[in-house]
């Protein structure tokens, strides 16, 4: 996997700054090799990232999607959905269709975004050197730092 620069949003030729804040969906945390933190609803142990909606209100993720930031985004489907204040975790394995991510994540580095329906990044995170059930999350719910911890999944991040 291709090392990349942190994104940023360019303000203007001069000044560049990262995101202040976290956007209303966010990427919560994820987990590159899992064996025993998440078993996923149609079974196995794929990897995995879960959002986390900030806000007070049902988010429609329809043709948002979970992707590197070089690869074509697979749109989710219209019935995708973040229940206000939920954990919403999706299983992410090569080959899977629907609300899903259909790609493995990597354990050594990766850089990964969320976009939504018209294809504007939402959120982004980039990690390395993640060990088995170990997972790259924000300290806190949609907080501003990241850690190497225990995963949380479908619950609130420590």
């Amino acid at each position: 996997m291709r090392a990349h620069p942190p994104l940023l949003l360019c303000l203007s030729l001069i000044a560049c700054v990262e995101p202040a804040s976290p956007a209303a969906v966010v990427i919560n945390e994820l987990c590159a090799d899992n064996n025993d933190a998440w078993d996923a609803p149609t079974g196995g142990s794929p990897d995995w990232v879960e959002l986390y909606n900030t806000t007070e209100a049902t988010i429609s993720l329809a043709g948002w999607s979970l992707h590197e930031p070089d690869d074509d985004p697979i749109p989710w489907p219209d019935d995708a959905e973040i229940g206000a204040g939920e954990h919403l975790v999706i299983a992410a394995e090569l080959g899977l269709e629907g609300f899903a991510a259909p790609f493995n994540l990597s354990t050594s580095e990766g850089w990964l975004m969320l976009s939504n329906a018209e294809g504007e990044p939402q959120d982004w995170t980039t990690w390395e050197d993640l060990a088995e059930d170990r997972a790259w999350a924000r300290v806190g719910d949609a907080g501003l730092t990241w850690a190497n911890q225990a995963p949380s999944a479908e619950g609130a991040n420590p």
